[in-house]
């Protein structure tokens, strides 16, 4: 069973992957508060990093449209998406 903890680490951990990346930036001290657009993020970034999500989780929360990419704004809202995707066993 995935963790709260154990998700939020792979989240960060992607997002300070993009931000490396792309901006040449340390985003050592996310908190999953923070607004994602705040710490640097575009539609682009936010796009692959879906896609890395959808394959670290091995699952979509997006696919059915429940959830939409436009109501997520932070790292914690990403977490919690994908937590209970994971656990409703929807596919990717």
């Amino acid at each position: 069973m995935l963790t709260d903890t154990a998700a939020k680490d792979a989240v960060m951990g992607e997002i300070k992957e993009i931000l490396l990346e792309d901006l040449d930036e340390n985003a050592a001290a996310i908190i999953g508060h923070e607004e994602l657009i705040a710490l640097g993020l575009n539609s682009l970034m936010l796009a692959r990093l879906i896609l890395r999500l959808n394959s670290v989780f091995d699952t979509n929360p997006f696919a059915d449209e429940t959830v939409s990419v436009a109501d997520i704004r932070t790292a914690d809202q990403l977490v919690t998406v994908y937590t209970r995707s994971r656990s409703a066993g929807r596919p990717v």
